[in-house]
């Protein structure tokens, strides 16, 4: 496969499993579907490195928690 040619592993559902902090940053990404696939390194990369979260609320107060998010890149073809 050439560097600029994409087959059906670079498209796809990957689940994505991430830590939201009390200030909302993301730590500890890891996906848990689609593992060591281009896909999988991409949108981990994104979330590591891309904004903050909104923080989950309990009892009127921000708190670190677990999300787990499902990403699709589809082919634009």
């Amino acid at each position: 496969k050439h560097s600029n040619e994409l087959s059906s592993d670079d498209y796809g559902t990957c689940l994505i499993k991430f830590v939201v902090g009390i200030d909302g940053k993301i730590t500890n990404v890891e996906a848990t579907t689609m593992q060591h696939t281009q896909l999988a390194e991409i949108i981990m990369h994104a979330m590591q490195y891309g904004p903050k979260w909104k923080p989950a609320m309990q009892y009127g107060r921000p708190v670190k928690a677990i999300r787990k998010q499902p990403v699709t890149i589809s082919s634009p073809n």
